[in-house]
Parts: C-alpha cells; structure tokens; sequence
C-alpha cells in the first residue's frame, strides 16, 4: 500500500457478504473494499445507507490518517470510487445530494429511482446491465440511469447479454442463457477494470474492456 479507497453499497435483501467474491477479486488488485450491512434486512432504508455508507468512507479516512489504527497509512490520496448493484446504485446516487464525496460510480443493474444528482454529477459513471434482468429491466431502469447522467466527464453503457439480475453475488439466484460463473467472471472483469482505469489511469486497460481484447466476449457496449 497505501491503496485508494472504493465503497460497496449492496442490493435489496442481499447482506455484503453476499458479494464477498466480487468484493475480494477488486481487493486482490490493490484497492481498500468498505461496506455496510446495515440496510441488509427486509426492510431497506435508502436514505439511511447511503448516509452509512458516506459516513464509513469518512471514518476509514480517518482511520487511515490515525496513528496506531488498525487501517494506519492504508489509505492513498486518490480520489474516492463507490459501486453498488440494484438499489445499491440509488443509495450511492444520493450521496451526491449532500457531498460530492466521490468521483467515480459503477453501477451494477442499477434501480432507477427520482435521482436529480444524476443529471448533475460531473464525475464518471460506468452502468453495467444484463440483458435478461427481470427485477430491473434495462429498458426502465440501466438505460434512464445513464441517459440521464448527462455532465459526467464519461460514461458507458455495457450490456452482459445472457446475463439477469444477480451477476454479481456470490451464487446463482435463477437461470439465465448465460451461466453464473460466467455472469460472475465478467463483473469481475468489468469493475475491477472499469477501477483500474479511472482511479489509477490505467486507460489502455480499456482495450480488454471495449475494444479489441473483448473480443469473443458476451457484452455489447
């Protein structure tokens, strides 16, 4: 280390460790993953994780920068990064409505929710969909999530064709064209990637992402 700092916000019903695989996979490649469980219940407050998870990013800072602590000196000076799946994607959105705490988003199966920080947010924005997705259509959900995100620096769209709704958990949740362990390895492939070459400007990582060496592979972007 130091590393840069990126938050994980989970979907509805669907506790952190539930994407432990994921989580783990962007840790292995140099990044500090925080997440709270807190809204993890039948019952989700979005208002309420999103205030979480802003505080825990605030609080690993601090953590970092305090002699002794267990993240002592962890933390580098980047710019902070936040991910989310499904309504995991609306609660890092509303952040926004009170700091502009981070710079780069990916969404993952985003909801689509009221969002006015979307139209507004200048930072960049990555939306990730599967084509089969039955809780969040695309067409009513991924797609107005980045049409409306008009004054980010940059954004893409990339569909997982085969893929539905829950890609990014640790275990198969339904059945799709596309198998879950390659659901799976492409959300791998696409965050980690996606973080790689915002955070650390690792641009040429987007040839494996959108050009050429995505070759063969199931997206359209």
């Amino acid at each position: 280390g130091p590393y840069p700092l990126v938050g994980f916000s989970h979907g509805y019903f669907a506790p952190p460790q539930f994407y432990s695989e994921l989580c783990k996979h962007l840790a292995s490649h140099g990044f500090v993953v925080a997440s709270v469980g807190t809204e993890a219940g039948l019952f989700q407050n979005i208002d309420r994780q999103a205030h979480d998870t802003h505080a825990l990013l605030y609080w690993m800072e601090e953590q970092s920068a305090t002699s002794g602590a267990f993240f002592e000196g962890v933390l580098d000076d980047s710019e902070w990064a936040v991910f989310g799946h499904s309504f995991g994607c609306v609660a890092n959105m509303k952040i926004l409505e009170w700091d502009d705490a981070f710079s780069v988003a990916v969404a993952m199966e985003p909801r689509m929710n009221d969002l006015p920080t979307l139209s507004t947010y200048d930072g960049v924005l990555h939306v990730i969909a599967g084509s089969n997705d039955i809780v969040n259509p695309p067409q009513n959900n991924a797609v107005p999530f980045y049409d409306e995100a008009t004054a980010t620096r940059r954004r893409t769209y990339t569909v997982i064709e085969g893929a539905g709704h829950n890609g990014p958990l640790d275990f198969p949740s339904a059945i799709n064209p596309l198998s879950h362990p390659e659901q799976h390895r492409l959300h791998r492939r696409l965050v980690t990637g996606l973080l790689q070459a915002e955070v650390r400007g690792r641009e040429d990582d987007c040839y494996h992402l959108f050009g050429g060496g995505a070759a063969g592979e199931p997206i359209t972007s």
